[in-house]
């Protein structure tokens, strides 16, 4: 960004950057269309959405940031669509958009569903390969009836239930989340949902199990790691006392042994999570595994950096996206 460009954002007022945002924002407008929302309602306090399909999304009521741009995007909307949205709602059916319909943890959806809506969202954007290339690995990381899925950091577990859906039931996902708060929330959308195939384990992983600070500045924005967050701007951290967990331990007693598709997003933690399953990643010899590296650790180095080495030595041929973006491949 230009010096001059850096210039006259700051001296623009608030109500115009709201605009602007709104306009960048203005394509995902056709998601939420997409979504064919039946049904908006509030039960015990949580949002809960559901679409045409009869998927069920349970949520949490609107940040002023999305309420925000709920109100300088609705000029995009068609006034003679009911779209069942609301200044309440909003939060939730944008992670919808961002984590049900483009999942973290699958990447190459958008090879399969086309969106020009910040495409990023597919961890598969995050490299430079041509279509035939994209399908290739999409088709690698697509998950398969009967497979076992981990997904660690599961968030809500919007992107969990679409593994779910590509696995038609059949098979074992164990989502993982240290939130308690958003723990709650992944079990009421696995049960609402009848996804028996998912196991919701509420923990914070790491290599040593002890007692730890789990730091937070939102919902999305949360580690193990404070220093993490500070590098990216967020002061003001409330703190969670959790007990962290080996993968390994929690793998081995809900005997698995072995896994093919692993997903880790928890913002700073992901070697600490690989060294705690390193035995069974090993010992998995189809696996494809995914991570969101961009994160800077306190010592400066970057996340993919950190994990490069040890993926090889388990046994992974390992690229790095141009974001950071972790996709693993076993051999």
């Amino acid at each position: 960004m230009s010096v001059l460009k850096k210039y006259i954002i700051k001296a623009m007022p608030d109500f115009a950057l709201d605009r602007v945002k709104a306009y960048k924002e203005r394509g995902i407008v056709k998601e939420i269309l997409k979504l064919d929302i039946q049904k908006s309602e509030v039960e015990d306090g949580y949002i809960k959405i559901t679409l045409a399909s009869g998927r069920v999304f349970y949520g949490e009521p609107s940040s002023i940031t999305r309420r925000t741009l709920y109100k300088n995007l609705l000029r995009y909307f068609p006034s003679n669509v009911a779209t069942h949205l609301n200044a309440d709602n909003f939060e939730t059916v944008y992670e919808i958009v961002s984590r049900y319909s483009a999942p973290r943890s699958i990447p190459g959806e958008l090879v399969r569903t086309h969106s020009d809506y910040r495409k990023i969202r597919d961890p598969l954007e995050d490299f430079d390969y041509e279509d035939e290339q994209k399908k290739e690995i999409a088709d690698i990381f697509c998950p398969k009836s009967g497979e076992t899925f981990l997904d660690v950091g599961a968030f809500m577990g919007y992107g969990t239930m679409r593994i779910a859906e590509y696995m038609q039931g059949q098979g074992q996902i164990v989502a993982i989340e240290a939130d308690p708060d958003i723990a709650k929330i992944l079990r009421k959308n696995v049960k609402a949902n009848n996804f028996d195939c998912i196991t919701v384990v509420e923990a914070a992983v790491s290599d040593i199990p002890e007692t730890v600070n789990f730091y937070k500045s939102s919902n999305t924005v949360n580690s193990l790691n404070e220093g993490v967050l500070k590098k990216l701007g967020h002061d003001n951290l409330q703190t969670i006392s959790v007990q962290t967990r080996r993968l390994d331990e929690i793998l081995k007693s809900l005997n698995i042994t072995t896994l093919d598709k692993v997903n880790i997003t928890i913002n700073g933690g992901e070697l600490k999570a690989l060294k705690s399953m390193s035995d069974i990643l090993i010992n998995s010899k189809n696996c494809a595994l995914t991570l969101a590296g961009w994160y800077v650790a306190e010592n400066g180095q970057k996340i993919c950096d950190i994990v490069r080495a040890p993926l090889v030595d388990m046994g992974f041929d390992v690229l790095i996206g141009n974001l950071g973006r972790v996709l693993a491949i076993k051999k």
